[in-house]
């Protein structure tokens, strides 16, 4: 599009638009419509793209409002609806205002945003408000499912899951219960954001350099006339002359000034607020007039996930002092559920003969977990004229349960520049329970010496360390020495480290060793490096549990190359076996050779291990053989590979195989595998084989034998690529294989698979195995056809490098021109003329003399320059031509070669645009070079002719026309085998003709049952499309179904042509459709024939469509025939359009009719208007008619729509049924107004006979002072009734909702039998029911008319309490939020209200019913209080009256100014039913004001009596608990008690009484705990009892070297059986007594005696007594005895070790037993010992 017939704005200047179009398979044509109007004072732009062929089609409207100062733009694109708007507005008042709205509609989604900025004179505001919404189920639906198997899904080889991953970490955080996830319907996420910025009163004043300051018009050559052209419009009869106007000079200002506000206030807020998490942000910045700085943060976090709740709170604080100084102050508080921390720093700067900085934070840290942490630190840096000094002071605080860990920091720094002298001291001290450390660090430097020095110790119950390191530095020598000796459980550990580095020798030597009895480790590594090279000694020995391993390595680095090699050999204690490792690293003449060899017998198994490796050059060589063989395991590997440029081979193979023996199992296992590559520069060849076997038998022949194969073989070279992959397993009989082959060869491209599994698991007929098989390929055949598709626009390409060669022919003639016209050449040649007339002015030989030197060395130069000139600008008409032919080159193959069209279009503007800016380049090389000689030459090689005949020579001619291959065919087969059902499905699609474009497709599918036909099926589908060049396009296609239930066919044709002479264009369509379901004797038939005319005549254009259609329904006997003919007429002019729209449907069988009639008008920028009338008749409808109306007057932009709707039916339900709507909008006001009334009498089989009236209306008004929604509902059933009436409003001074609710109804079903809601609940029958009514009230209520009220209110009061802050900026409170609910009917009232009053920081609720029952008489308060006077106190109460359940508590919580807390608790709760009773009492209180410290006590009372039952009983329990905690010790107290008294049935009782307490107390020394738990009583069964009286006490002392505990258990048991009535009972007693006592001394002694005593004096006489006694453990043997005492037998046995060396297992070892009873048989005696020795080969 040219932008000579584009219209002038004189904001855009010239237009120009271009399009791009790129065809397709599916894409016939693209329509592209641009529309241009004016009307309501704005410009409107709408520009739409079709794709004819596809329902894709693009709308872009584009409003500018010149008046309003505002622009919108909406996007449209139906197919993918998509709706896109934006819009932006800017008002200028008192405030400058600019509005800008992005509304963006996707499918399930939508996006608004909106961005208001403010400017006045003194503030800059700005809101953001953003809304996003998302139907997540429905565009996902499963995704719940998703999640959840995605968390059950198993992580690596053991059966954990994601899900238990998640619930293992929530539960270190202290959640016990992982969260359940699940997505919601509905995603959202809302954003709003405020910024207020308000400037100070003081200002800066920048000064800023403007660029080309100084200069004027004349010199930038800007012109000085400026003349307008010859303008015509004709549609407006306007016509302007040329015209020329003088343009004035002017100047351009050196600098310009900018004046900037300093800070006044800054407010930023925001909320975010979603499904998952919400966040609340305030932050504030301010700067007073005493020139003090002040910032608040307060950001707020919740989630339904406790876990990711969280508040931050922050203050900052800068201010300055009447002493020049700088104070600053920051707080912050973190709030979680896990974790508080709050932090502090002040700092203070003091500028005076001294800088001065001071600092101070802290850092404290809680956690629910048990864990505290505090952190202090304090600094001073100080600078002066003679020296810079700073002190650092740390000290930190750690806390986890029993750990307490403090520690200390402080250092110290001094440096005197001017007397090159510095020191600087650090002091670190760690104090805990379990170690104690301690560092000093010093650094001095004075007089040229550098010394460190560095101490540290470190000790505990098991350790002691001490380190002491020196380093030196004097006279260019570095002396470093350290020394560290440790000792840990007995072990000595001593490290020596000697360094000394100079300019002439570096050496090292590195001393470790250690000792334990007879166990020994040592290691020393020596080094030096000097001029003689590089040299390093490693041995080391290692002597444990008589094991010895020796290890001993040298490196040799020197001008005869590197060398290394090491020995490790280590040897076994109990076979005296050997493994040696020897490695040999050697470098020379640019090769590397490295061997390794492992060889040895260690446990009973074999190893050999070698490794060769040789890199020569960019060559490289490796062979590796590894051989193993054990018992159990054998295996042998060989890998060889070899690497040349270029070249690579690589064979690698594994063998192994197993076999294990366990009692009654007999497992084996064999492995294979083989890997080779073979790469070359144009060819790369792989292959990999893998088998693994294993059986497992067991005694009782039952087996399983497994296989595995794996193969994959792949060829890559230019001509062919192809690979193949192939598994098979089999288990038993069962069998699994796949195979897959890719290929692409010059013919064929292709990709085919299968897979089978053999089993009998899904045979249920009997045990046979099955097969089962999928197999499938997708094909396509290249064709070596091409077509040749014409480019007409490329043709415009030939003339880009004509212009490109006259544009430069030009620029060198205009050049050329201008050094003529300025007489540049002139003055050049006149240069030496002048100089001599100068110099012989001077009349000074010396200045001639030197004057002279000057000009033959300047001539020189230009000499050179003249050389380079003549050279540049050949090069550039060289370079220029030949740019020109390789972009025409690349072209010219672009095209050869079938590229896309786009890719040539975006190859060749980037040559030409890298050429255009060579070209100015090297002009602007040239005209540096410019002198006397090299204008000659200039102006030969810009001459027109010689320029022009040199690239004319050079550059080719274009191709117009695009060579593309022919597309071949694509095919595909997919096929399931199985004896249950098999299926076979086919597609194809080709190219049909050569001639011209013919293509075809078919889909061919089918599937088989031998059981079910239900699952078999036959599909067919084809589809031909012709695009000939003379004849219309035709696009034909048929589709058949055949199924057991279902025949279905269809044939489609459509036909486009037109005639461009008159621009008429002529659609037809013509769909059959045919049905059959045998099984129902149903079929039918529809033909649908379209026929469309458009013509376009001058401005007119008129649209016809005509629709024909007939149809036939058959089932069984009856047969229905129906028609439909509808006409539709659209034309539209310049200024007005009409539409008229007629249609009838009839139907004789059903006598039915149908009217429809459209009309409609528009005028452009006056109205729209239309009217609408539907009528119909049927024999259930006598009749109806719908009328609508509806007018647009764009001058006051009122909308008025009208619609009324009235519909008689007869039959059972006959009646009137009426709708009215009214619909009203203009700029000031909306009003929507619905009325809806239906009157009927139903008569369905003389059943059920009822008169219904039921009426809805609904009214909306928005205006400036109300916006108000009511809905008014009435319903009759007969001589029942239901109203109600609801309202949302708001004005000026409220804000709320209010409902009224009426009904009369009928409560007699719930005399009625029970009833069951399926999947809910069971309601039983009211009858069974006892409230107590000896009034007969229940009856009235159930058997008579009830009436019903209800009445709600939800009101936000607003308050224009308008407090004013500074810069006068107005906000208003936050208002009162109450509500009121009130239900009334017979038997019960109902009063609740509730509210919220911020000003006061108070909430309350409160409700009362009443009733004639006294059940459901209640009263509930409740209050909640905040007060802020010394400190914050929260309290609340709420308390519940009622006959059966009544409770009160109260709580209160102080935090006082000092940040001590204070909580009290009280609660009280009773239940009162006819049949069950508690009484419950709590109370809790704590503080933390001397030391943190919490009481609670908890009582309850329980009674209950079943009347219908022989259950009864009474109860109590009480529990106490103290908790103190201190720096120093925490102690924690519980007691609990509990009796019981109760009979239940089946004749079961309980009585008994049971009392525990347990105490702890820990501090420094250590631990103690106690506890005690006694109790009696029994219970009860219909023929026994079991009585018990028991008493056990714990207690346990302890410290971190000693740990005591002793048990005492006293407890008798009775039992009695047999309690039948003519039967005599029996009884059973047994006592049990206990003392046990332990000793520990950790990793020393452990001490046992018990002595347990058990007797049964009824029915006979039996006791047992057994005793342990001794040491279990000791660091020199062990020595305990068991007796065991008894009527019958005693018995004694004694076992003891003793070690003479430990650990090297030397000892002696010894076992006594002794039995004795009177019976001689069983008596007996008998002692083992053993010595073991194993320091020498001897046994």
């Amino acid at each position: 599009m040219s932008n000579d017939a584009a219209p002038y704005f004189p904001l855009t200047g010239d237009s120009k638009f271009a399009v791009e179009l790129h065809p397709s398979e599916e894409v016939t044509e693209y329509i592209a419509t641009i529309s241009y109007a004016y009307e309501d004072e704005a410009d409107k732009v709408t520009f739409s793209l079709k794709a004819e062929g596809t329902s894709h089609e693009a709308r872009h409207v584009v409003i500018l409002n010149r008046q309003q100062y505002g622009i919108s733009a909406e996007l449209l694109i139906d197919s993918l609806q998509l709706d896109a708007k934006v819009s932006a507005k800017l008002k200028h008042g008192e405030k400058l205002t600019l509005e800008i709205e992005s509304d963006l509609k996707l499918p399930e989604t939508t996006s608004v945003q909106t961005l208001i900025l403010k400017y006045e004179n003194e503030k800059i505001e700005a809101e953001l408000k953003s809304d996003v919404r998302s139907e997540i189920q429905r565009i996902i639906p499963n995704i719940n499912a998703t999640v959840n198997s995605l968390l059950d899904r198993q992580i690596g080889l053991n059966e954990l899951k994601i899900r238990d991953v998640l619930a293992k970490a929530v539960a270190i955080l202290g959640v016990h219960t992982m969260p359940v996830i699940t997505l919601p319907e509905r995603l959202f996420l809302n954003v709003e954001a405020a910024v207020k910025y308000h400037f100070g009163q003081r200002y800066y004043t920048i000064t800023l350099p403007l660029p080309l300051g100084g200069k004027s018009s004349r010199d930038l050559n800007f012109p000085t006339t400026l003349s307008t052209p010859n303008l015509i419009v004709p549609h407006l009869g306007l016509e302007f002359e040329s015209a020329s106007v003088n343009l004035p000079e002017f100047f351009i200002p050196g600098s310009v000034s900018l004046s900037v506000p300093t800070l006044g206030l800054v407010e930023l807020s925001g909320k975010l607020n979603s499904n998952f998490y919400n966040l609340e942000a305030d932050v504030s910045a301010a700067r007073d007039p005493a020139e003090r700085y002040s910032a608040k943060l307060e950001v707020t976090g919740t989630s339904p996930v406790d876990l990711l709740s969280l508040k931050v709170e922050g203050s900052a604080l800068v201010e300055t002092t009447p002493d020049d100084s700088l104070k600053a102050n920051v707080k912050a508080v973190l709030r979680h559920k896990i974790i508080d921390a709050t932090i502090g720093i002040d700092g203070e700067v003091e500028l005076a003969e001294k800088l001065s900085v001071k600092s101070k934070s802290k850092l404290e840290v809680t956690s629910c977990v048990g864990v505290q942490i505090s952190l202090e630190h304090n600094g001073q840096f100080g600078v002066d004229s003679e020296e810079i000094s700073g002190d650092v002071n740390l000290e930190g605080y750690f806390k986890a349960g029993s750990v307490n860990v403090s520690g200390n920091l402080v250092q110290s720094v001094s440096v005197l520049p001017f007397r090159q002298e510095a020191k600087m001291n650090s002091s670190l001290k760690v104090d805990s329970k379990l170690l104690q450390a301690q560092n000093s660090f010093a650094v001095a430097f004075a007089n040229g010496e550098l010394m460190i020095l560095s101490n540290n110790t470190a000790f505990d119950n098991l350790l002691t360390l001490l380190n002491i390191a020196k380093i030196t530095f004097n006279e260019s020598q570095l002396d470093l020495n350290s020394h560290t000796k440790a000792q840990v459980l007995g072990l000595k550990i001593q490290n020596v480290v000697e360094t000394r580095a100079g300019f002439e020798a570096v050496s090292i030597k590195i001393e470790t060793s250690s000792d334990s009895i007879e166990e020994r480790i040592h290691s020393l590594v020596t080094g030096a490096l000097d001029i003689s090279g590089l040299a390093i000694h490693s041995d080391a020995s290692v002597k444990l549990t008589g094991h010895q391993a020796v290890h001993k390595a040298i490196l040799n680095l020197n001008k005869d190359g590197l060398r290394t090699n090491g020995t490790t050999s280590l040897q076994s204690l109990l076979s005296q076996q050997e493994l040696k490792h020897t490695f040999e690293i050697t470098y020379k003449n640019e090769t590397v050779i490295a061997q390794c060899k492992t060889i040895g017998e260690i446990m009973g198994s074999h190893i050999n291990h070698n490794t060769e490796l040789e890199i020569a050059g960019v060559s490289v060589k490796l062979k590796n053989h590894i051989h193993f063989n054990s018992i159990l395991f054998k295996f042998d590997t060989n890998t060889d590979g070899t690497s040349i440029p270029f070249r690579l081979n690589f064979n690698a193979s594994v063998n192994g195989k197993d076999s294990i023996y366990f009692p009654y199992v007999h497992a084996k296992h064999n492995f294979n595998a083989k890997v080779f590559l073979k790469a070359k520069p144009k060819s790369i060849a792989h292959s990999h084989e893998c088998k693994i076997s294993s059986s497992l038998e067991l005694e009782n022949s039952f087996y399983i034998k497994s296989q595995f194969k794996s193969m994959s073989n792949t060829l890559l070279i230019p001509s062919e690529q192809k690979i193949k992959v192939k598994v098979k397993a089999e288990v038993n009989d069962y069998a699994i294989e796949q195979e897959i082959r890719a290929y692409n060869s010059p013919a064929r491209l292709g990709l085919e698979g299968s897979g089978k599994v053999h089993t009998n698991l899904f045979n249920t007929a009997n045990t046979s195995y099955q097969d089962f098989a999928v197999s499938s390929f997708l094909k396509y055949d290249k064709s070596n056809d091409t077509q040749s598709i014409s480019l007409p626009f490329i043709e415009s390409f030939s003339g880009v490098p004509d212009n490109i060669r006259i544009a430069l022919v030009s620029m060198g003639e205009t050049l050329r021109k201008y050094i003529n016209r300025e007489g540049i050449a002139s003055k050049i040649q006149n240069i030496p003329r002048h100089l001599s007339d100068f110099v012989s002015n001077l009349n000074f030989e010396r200045r001639a003399m030197q004057l002279k030197h000057a000009l033959k060395a300047l001539y020189q130069e230009n000499a050179l320059k003249l050389k380079g000139l003549i050279g540049a600008f050949e090069k550039l008409v060289s370079d220029m031509v030949n740019s020109f032919s390789e972009a025409l080159d690349i072209l010219r193959e672009l095209i050869v070669i079938g590229m896309h069209i786009d890719k040539v279009v975006e190859i060749l503007p980037k040559h030409i645009k890298v050429l255009i800016f060579s070209i100015i380049e090297d002009v602007k090389n040239i005209l540096s070079l410019i002198n006397t000689h090299g204008y000659t030459k200039l102006n030969e090689i810009f001459h027109p002719a010689s320029a022009e005949n040199k690239l004319d020579s050079q550059i080719p001619a274009n191709s117009t026309s695009l060579l593309v291959p022919s597309f071949g065919k694509l095919y595909g087969e997919f096929i399931i085998s199985s004896p249950l059902y098999n299926a076979r499905t086919s597609a194809e699609f080709k190219n049909a003709s050569k001639r011209y474009p013919l293509f075809t497709a078919c889909i061919n599918t089918k599937g088989t049952s031998a059981n079910l036909d239900i699952l078999s099926y036959d599909l067919e589908s084809t589809a031909e499309i012709s695009i000939p060049e003379t004849s219309p396009v035709i696009v034909f296609a048929t589709f058949k179904l055949t199924h057991i239930e279902l025949i279905l066919e269809q044939q489609g044709s459509l036909t486009l042509n037109g005639s461009a002479s008159n621009n008429t264009y002529f659609l037809e369509n013509v769909n059959k459709y045919q049905v059959s379901i045998p099984s129902h004797s149903l079929s039918g038939d529809v033909i649908l024939i379209q026929k469309a005319v458009a013509c376009q005549d001058d401005a007119a254009f008129t649209l016809t469509v005509k629709n024909e259609g007939t149809g036939r329904f058959f089932v069984q006997d009856f047969c229905e025939e129906g028609t439909h003919e509808s006409d539709l007429r659209l034309k539209m002019g310049i200024g007005a359009a009409k539409l008229s729209f007629t249609g009838h449907t009839d139907s004789d069988a059903l006598q039915m009719k149908m009217k429809m009639k459209v009309n409609a008008d528009a005028v452009a920028l006056s109205h729209i208007e239309f009217n609408a009338r539907v009528e119909t008749e049927s024999p259930y409808i006598k009749n109806s008619l719908l009328v609508a109306s509806g007018k647009a007057r764009l001058g006051d932009m009122m909308v008025e729509i009208k619609a009324s709707h009235v519909t008689s039916v007869v039959g059972a339900v006959s009646g009137v049924l009426s709708n009215t709507a009214n619909i009203m909008t203009c700029p000031s006001e909306v009003s929507i107004d619905f009325q809806n009334r239906g009157i009927a009498k139903i008569n369905l089989f003389e059943s059920f006979l009822a008169n219904v009236d039921v009426q809805k209306d609904y009214a909306v008004t928005f205006n400036s002072d109300i916006q108000e929604i009511r809905s008014v509902a009435v319903a009759y059933l007969n001589n029942y009734n239901y109203s109600h009436n609801f309202t949302a409003s708001n004005n000026k001074a409220e804000m709320g909702i209010y409902t009224v609710v009426n009904c009369v109804t009928s409560f007699e079903y719930l005399n009625a039998a029970e009833m069951f809601v399926p999947a809910i609940f069971k309601i039983t029958s009211i009858r069974e029911l006892n409230l107590n009514d000896n009034t007969g009230l229940w009856y009235d209520f159930t058997t008579s008319d009830q009436p019903f009220n209800l009445s709600a209110k939800l009101v936000y009061q607003k308050s224009w309490f308008a407090p004013i802050i500074d810069l006068g900026l107005i906000v208003p409170s936050l208002g009162n939020l109450v509500s009121e609910v009130s239900f009334k009917s017979s038997i019960l009232k109902l009063n609740a209200n509730a509210g919220i009053y911020p000003k006061d920081y108070w909430m309350r609720v409160s409700a009362t019913t009443a009733s004639v029952f006294q059940g459901l008489k209640a009263k509930l308060d409740g209050t909640t209080s905040l007060t802020t006077k010394s400190g914050l106190k929260l309290a609340s109460s709420l308390s519940l009256e009622n006959a059966h359940i009544a409770g009160n508590h109260e709580s209160n919580l102080t935090l006082e100014d000092i940040y001590e807390a204070v909580l009290s608790v009280d609660t009280v709760a009773k239940i009162n039913l006819a049949s069950f009773t508690i009484d419950a009492t709590h109370q809790l209180s704590a503080d933390t004001k001397a030391h943190p410290k919490a009481a609670s006590n908890l009582k309850f009372k329980y009674t209950f009596d079943r009347p219908d039952s022989v259950s009864a009983g009474h109860g109590d329990a009480e529990n106490t608990l103290k908790l103190d905690a201190t720096l120093s010790f925490i102690s924690i107290e519980s007691a609990t008690q509990v009796t019981t008294d109760s009979t239940f049935p089946d004749a079961i009782g309980l009585k008994g009484k049971m009392y525990n307490q347990a105490n702890m107390y820990v501090n420094a020394d250590g631990l103690k705990s106690n506890l005690k738990t006694t109790g009696n009583g029994y219970i009860d069964f219909e023929y026994s009892k079991f009585g018990f009286d028991i008493s056990d006490q714990l207690t346990l002392e302890g410290d971190l070297d000693r740990m005591y505990s002793v048990r005492e258990i006293d407890s008798n048991y009775t039992y009695i059986y047999d309690r039948h009535a003519n039967y005599k009972s029996a009884e059973l007693l047994i006592n049990h007594t206990a003392l046990g006592k332990v000793e520990l001394v950790p990793l020393s002694t452990l001490l046992a005696a018990v002595d347990m005593f058990l007797t049964q004096p009824i029915p006979s006489d039996f006791d047992v007594r057994h005793i342990i006694t001794g040491s279990l453990f000791s660091s020199d043997g062990f020595n305990y005895k068991i007796e065991v005492f008894s009527r019958w037998f005693n018995s004694s046995e004694e076992i003891s070790g003793e070690y003479s060396d430990v650990p090297v297992l030397k000892g002696v070892f010894g076992r006594s037993s002794n039995l004795t009873s009177p019976s001689t048989l069983i008596t007996y005696q008998g002692e083992i010992s053993a010595e073991l020795h194993t320091g020498d080969k001897s046994p």
